[in-house]
């Protein structure tokens, strides 16, 4: 009989027979899917493709598994927003694509906008693997515009995976060169209302980051060394005010070991920068400068749609750079000559915490200490701030039950909640004039990496 449609360059048929010692009573075609009939993709298509609606890609060795939603979104700026995603993977992390289109309606409605373009945000994104994944060079490039704020960057990466002791280690290497600008006075703020839509510089910056990472868990390490600068000369207030230049050295590392349900950890920051550094990559005490906070899908969402009320709500995104509790003070209400305290082009920081975890949720005894400066003959040994509290936090990414959505959604994928009571603060005044050293403070925030 004729066992399936043949290909064009075959015989016309293929006839099968069987011989068998009793009467066949039943038949099974292809037991082992081994047919095109099996996937009909296989028949008219070179690039055999599964495509599902609100489900994460399955990645699969036979076919491209796409998986594709609507999404809404708010932003306190923005209004409402409206568009689709579609997220593709191939097997062992290959040909990662990934694409979003988002219409602001309000954006587009409004007759100060500049241009139509204003009103629309989008992300392009493509990863390809050059050999084996343990080892294995990696090509990416995206193109993003969120709120305002326009980046294109390409990059390779280069991993090895080395074993020191008992403990493995992951290596990276990377370089990445990128371009951004702010297209729009709607300009991502972060949690800074100072400025309004213009705290990110209008210029065109240019920058390239070299990258090594050793990462082993608890014990890691980084150096980064970041150069670049202007293309044009941007006329915006934050040009004149914090300058425009955007070249960073950074170096941290830390240290951790792990008892029973307990687990300690040490970390150090260094980051020296131009004097006249592009105000979205400044260093903020507690926190991560302006463009890592833009750059987390959680952070960037979050802080648009709670603009309004940040204040009361006591929201910032936090980082492992030094003491969060002046994330308290003047940094919601801080005018330019006010950004001093927490903000700067260098940064020293060090970190303590002892951490306990019980599925995707912890609980933390955390201290803090650190300083920010412009120029280096600022830097002062009496200038630190430092704190101490306790806090818990809730890792999204991790809950079993959500697999599927985190799966779907970069916001869900980066989405690190936390709460953090820094009851006790060395320099009180910096956050509030009547305030104690030991004062009941609370702040609720997303984690975000520098």
């Amino acid at each position: 009989w004729t066992v399936g449609k043949p290909w064009n360059w075959t015989f016309t048929e293929y006839n099968l027979i069987v011989e068998s010692t009793s009467p066949v009573v039943a038949a099974e075609v292809d037991p082992f899917h081994r047919t095109p009939d099996f996937n009909r993709l296989n028949n008219h298509s070179s690039f055999p493709v599964n495509a599902r609606l609100f489900q994460p890609p399955q990645p699969n060795a036979d076919t491209y598994s796409i998986g594709y939603r609507p999404l809404i979104d708010f932003s306190e700026t923005h209004g409402a927003g409206f568009g689709a995603t579609a997220r593709g993977r191939y097997i062992m992390n290959n040909h990662i694509a990934e694409a979003m289109v988002k219409f602001w309606p309000e954006v587009i409605a409004d007759p100060r906008g500049e241009t139509f373009v204003d009103g629309i945000d989008w992300h392009f994104g493509y990863s390809r693997l050059l050999g084996i994944p343990a080892n294995g060079l990696r090509v990416q490039g995206s193109i993003d515009k969120h709120l305002g704020i326009v980046e294109n960057r390409a990059g390779i990466t280069k991993s090895f995976n080395k074993i020191v002791g008992q403990q493995r280690y992951e290596k990276i290497v990377s370089l990445t060169v990128g371009h951004q600008f702010r297209e729009s006075d709607q300009g991502f703020n972060g949690v800074i209302e100072a400025l309004p839509g213009r705290l990110w510089t209008s210029g065109n910056i240019m920058s390239a980051l070299i990258e090594f990472v050793a990462d082993g868990g608890l014990n890691s390490l980084r150096a980064a060394v970041e150069f670049g600068g202007p293309l044009d000369n941007p006329s915006d207030p934050s040009a004149a005010i914090f300058g425009s230049r955007a070249s960073v050295i950074t170096v941290e590392g830390g240290v951790g070991r792990t008892n029973g349900t307990f687990t300690g950890k040490i970390s150090a920051a260094a980051e020296v920068g131009n004097n006249d550094l592009v105000f979205q990559k400044r260093r903020i005490l507690g926190s991560a400068p302006l463009e890592s906070q833009w750059r987390n899908p959680a952070s960037r969402t979050l802080s648009s749609a709670l603009f309004g009320q940040l204040e009361d709500i006591q929201f910032s995104p936090v980082s492992n750079r030094g003491p969060v509790a002046y994330l308290l003070g003047d940094y919601f209400n801080a005018t330019p000559s006010g950004f001093g305290a927490l903000t700067g082009s260098n940064l020293v920081s060090a970190n303590a915490s002892i951490s306990a975890a019980k599925g995707p949720a912890s609980a933390e005894l955390f201290a803090g200490i650190g300083q920010v400066w412009d120029i280096v003959d600022e830097f002062e040994t009496d200038r630190f701030l430092a704190d101490a509290g306790l806090g818990v936090a809730l890792d999204v990414a991790s809950i079993p039950q959500l697999s599927r959505w985190v799966d779907q959604s970069s916001v869900l994928s980066n989405l690190q909640l936390t709460a953090l009571f820094p009851v006790w603060a060395s320099d009180p005044q910096r956050i509030d004039p009547t305030d104690d050293k030991f004062e009941f403070r609370w702040l609720l925030g997303v984690k975000v990496a520098n």
